[in-house]
């Protein structure tokens, strides 16, 4: 887990090295909120464009399951924190971050259990490439009834 760790602090370092040394980007790395039309307060700066484009990293919601905080949980974030790694996991969501976490955990030696509240997993992707996540996922992840369809082979 250190390892990982490393790797994307030198990844994140990298991005926003690159991001903020090229002249033809305006980078900041601050808090935002749009103050009126085409108009955003960025730390202490005010930018004004006809198209600006958001790239940012999400917070994490935690779902009302009931005993989770009487469990405990990691986030997407705390998760890194882990110095161990588990020999089981189970993991809330149906999106592109549960896929990465399960792939990951998976590959490391977990046990993985996503649970999602669709029926079908990573929403409103083709069915090509609902066949081929059913290619590489293992059945004991997800139980879905598009991945288990006659579609799909």
């Amino acid at each position: 887990m250190d390892k990982m760790r490393s790797i994307i602090s030198q990844d994140i370092g990298s991005i926003r090295k690159g991001l903020s040394s090229d002249p033809n980007i305006d980078y900041y790395h601050d808090v935002a909120e749009f103050v009126s039309p085409y108009t955003m307060k960025v730390g202490s700066a005010i930018i004004t464009s006809k198209m600006i484009f958001l790239c940012t990293g999400s917070k994490t919601t935690i779902p009302n399951v009931k005993g989770l905080e009487e469990a405990g949980y990691l986030t997407s974030d705390t998760v890194l924190e882990m110095t161990k790694l588990p020999a089981s996991i189970a993991i809330i969501g149906g999106g592109y971050i549960a896929a990465e976490y399960g792939h990951f955990f998976s590959s490391m030696g977990s046990k993985v259990t996503i649970i999602g509240r669709n029926k079908q997993f990573i929403l409103k992707k083709s069915l090509r490439f609902q066949c081929w996540q059913k290619e590489i996922c293992p059945d004991s992840w997800i139980s879905s009834q598009v991945m288990k369809s006659k579609k799909c082979k």
